[in-house]
């Protein structure tokens, strides 16, 4: 069901988000919170009012639980450890190299919330009513470091919208569903998820020459980069799969 403006309106406050300095940041902005409510509207999701509704979503399957294994924790008081299979299905790998990074779990500190559980500082547009977001708690130094790395290289990707929340402190991830941009992160051999890191074009380098070193397809790359075009230039910066 689609919420109505008039509904909205009632449930929340403007949120607590400052301007972002550059394009790709992690700071927020109405810019933002605009483009997940908007990428929520488009996708057709529902946005659910009440604690009941939710548990029939679960019950139906359109919400699935938060893995909570060696990859993900689950903090306590997280009354709604459920997501969107997308949200599910990208925190499963995201948590997955944090791990491999940091040697622990990455928490979870929110998922699926109703509009009648909405903070009185939340924003009117958040997406949490419809679970395709989650809250990750805030590590410290190196760890805190990969993730703000890693958290922009997705963004910058187009498959998540993340900002660093200050009150309390946070990083508050929206997973667009439905985004093609994922298809890069599979490799062509046994389906895997490499970790994407960035690449400097090298004078003489071509799209199909890269895409052929990293076991991806041009297609592929377009995709995650945004590119209008199989032209590229030296000193360019791409995103592609690690080795």
């Amino acid at each position: 069901m689609r919420l109505l403006s008039t509904l909205l309106l009632g449930l929340g406050t403007l949120p607590l988000v400052v301007p972002r300095a550059t394009a790709q940041s992690l700071r927020g902005s109405m810019a933002s919170v605009d483009l997940m409510y908007e990428r929520a509207q488009e996708s057709d999701l529902s946005f659910y009012r009440t604690p009941s509704e939710l548990r029939i979503a679960v019950n139906d399957g359109v919400l699935v639980a938060v893995p909570d294994d060696d990859d993900v924790a689950i903090a306590r008081g997280v009354r709604h450890p459920y997501v969107l299979r997308s949200t599910r299905d990208w925190l499963n790998g995201f948590a997955r190299r944090y791990h491999d990074r940091c040697g622990n779990a990455l928490v979870v500190t929110s998922g699926a919330r109703s509009l009648a559980e909405q903070p009185r500082n939340g924003s009117v547009k958040s997406v949490h009513p419809t679970g395709m977001a989650v809250d990750l708690r805030r590590p410290a130094g190196s760890c805190l470091r990969w993730l703000r790395t890693a958290l922009l290289d997705e963004e910058r990707a187009g498959i998540v919208e993340a900002t660093e929340e200050r009150h309390p402190r946070h990083f508050h991830v929206a997973v667009f569903p439905n985004t093609p941009a994922v298809a890069v992160r599979i490799s062509s051999r046994g389906g895997q998820r490499p970790e994407l890191e960035r690449y400097r074009v090298r004078p003489g380098d071509t799209l199909w020459e890269i895409a052929k070193r990293r076991d991806t397809t041009v297609k592929a790359l377009r995709e995650i980069n945004k590119l209008r075009s199989e032209q590229i230039v030296a000193g360019q910066t791409l995103l592609v799969p690690a080795e």
